[in-house]
Formats: C-alpha cells, sequence, structure tokens
C-alpha cells in the first residue's frame, strides 16, 4: 500500500518564565511545522516478510529553543551580562528531511529478524533572533542524531519439556548529536554509540506462565543519554550517564483464555 499525507502543527509561544536580569524577560511567538510524507507499507513472500518505507520533508518555522547563552540589548541604559540563562527564543527555520525503513522476516518456522534504520538531515534555512547567542547555520537543533538504526533476532525453540524457549538480542546504533542549540564539540556533544540487549523468555505450552531473564546494556557500554552545558556560566557540564549492564526477571501468569 503506497500513501502521501501532509500535516501542520504549532506550538504556542509566550514570555521567559525565568528570567535572571530584567533584560532577559522577552516574549516567544509560536513555533510553526508543515509535514509531508510518502511512503509504502508491504507483505512479501507470502506475507514472510513485511516492509515499510517512508521519505520525510519537514518545514520547521520560528523554532523555538532553550538558550543559556543569551546576549541582550541594554534595558534602561543598564548592558545585563548574557548569563546565567535559560531564554525560549524563536531562533529561526529550518528544513528537516529524511528517509526511514523498517522490516520483519521469518526466514523459518520459529525464527524471527526485524530492524528499522532511519537517516535525518536538519539544516537552517535562516536565523532570525539577534539573542541567539553564537548559533550558525551549521550547526544542528538539540538531540538530532543523523542516523539510527536497530536489529534484532529471535528464535523460539520447541519441545523443551513442556513449552518454549526464546533467545533474542537486539542491536542499536545512533550517531553523535549534540545537547545544546550552540554546538560545541568539547562540551555538550554526545558521541556515537552502539548497545546491546539480550533477553531470553520461557512459555509453557498453556500459554499460562511465561518467564523472561533480561540483561540490558549488554557489553556495559559508558555513554551519557543528556548533557547540561553551563560552562560559560558556572564553569562545568553536567550529564545523565546511562545505565550500566543490568539484568532482569519478570514471571507472569495469563489468566485469560
Amino acid at each position: 500500500m503506497a500513501y502521501v499525507q501532509t500535516a501542520t502543527g504549532y506550538k504556542g509561544g509566550g514570555v521567559n518564565p525565568r528570567p535572571f536580569y530584567p533584560s532577559q524577560t522577552l516574549p516567544f511567538a509560536p513555533e510553526t511545522l508543515t509535514a509531508y510524507e510518502a511512503g509504502f507499507k508491504s507483505y512479501l513472500f507470502d506475507r514472510s516478510l513485511r516492509l515499510n518505507f517512508s521519505a520525510f520533508r519537514n518545514n520547521y518555522n520560528d523554532i523555538q529553543l532553550s538558550l543559556n547563552f543569551c546576549p541582550t540589548p541594554p534595558l534602561n541604559g543598564v548592558q545585563y551580562p548574557p548569563n546565567p540563562c535559560a531564554l525560549p527564543a524563536n531562533v529561526g527555520s529550518a528544513l528537516v528531511q529524511g528517509l526511514e525503513v523498517e522490516f520483519e522476516a521469518h526466514p523459518a518456522d520459529g525464527w524471527e529478524i526485524d530492524g528499522s534504520a532511519s537517516t535525518m538531515k536538519f539544516e537552517y534555512t535562516e536565523i532570525t533572533n539577534a539573542n541567539t547567542g553564537g548559533i550558525q547555520k551549521n550547526m544542528i537543533t538539540p538531540y538530532t542524531p543523523k542516523v539510527k538504526a536497530s536489529l534484532g533476532t529471535q528464535y523460539e525453540i520447541s519441545g523443551i519439556g513442556k513449552g518454549t524457549i526464546t533467545p533474542r538480542i537486539d542491536i542499536a546504533y545512533q550517531s553523535e548529536y549534540f545537547s545544546a542549540p550552540i554546538n560545541d564539540p568539547m562540551y555538550n556533544k554526545i558521541d556515537a554509540r552502539t548497545t546491546a540487549n539480550a533477553r531470553i523468555t520461557w512459555k509453557d505450552e498453556n500459554n499460562a506462565w511465561s518467564a523472561a531473564l533480561m540483561v540490558n546494556n549488554l557489553f556495559d557500554k559508558m555513554y551519557y543519554t543528556t548533557l547540561f552545558d553551563n560552562h560559560t556560566s558556572v564553569g562545568y557540564v553536567s550529564g545523565q550517564p546511562a545505565m550500566p549492564r543490568n539484568y532482569g526477571l519478570t514471571v507472569k501468569r495469563n489468566f485469560g483464555p
């Protein structure tokens, strides 16, 4: 099935709710988005393969970002410093476009392979706010990785006692991105990462009881999920590290038919 669709959306404006100086008591306008998407959804090879594909293009206007460095004009003859600052501001407009693909394959009874991949290009078309404090056209919005991909596989083994055992492994990749509107490779870049999770599930023959043992962050990868760049105001950057390798066990009882 092929499809084409378009949609519009917006996010309301307001006034800076957290000014550190009177000069930061500034309004910001709504941001708007017009999205276009085309693609197809399909089942192939006697429904043993599900394949979906889409291409998208978004016109993103009056983008709202929260700035932590914001030089502002003098107010009543007083020049206030550019930080500390937590100023929501409309910084400009951008074109966002990319591709997405996902699949689920069943090459043999009990065997499943699934995955997805996406690529996205963010490009500022104009910077309109004089208070951005250094946002350039070659930068990207926070938490906007260019590439994401995942791959997983599982195999259901029957005839194990009175039930089945299904081992599964998932691998995910995410390219580098920045955590602040003013991209700084030294202070707010989060590196690309590849992580893996594993799980083994047992189900009884009546599907009444099941148990699963899982291991998240299988290779104990150290990475940050967020970085809060405060080096221009208080001289440090704080971050939230991901969970290290961790284990879990779940047991379920199904009371339905």
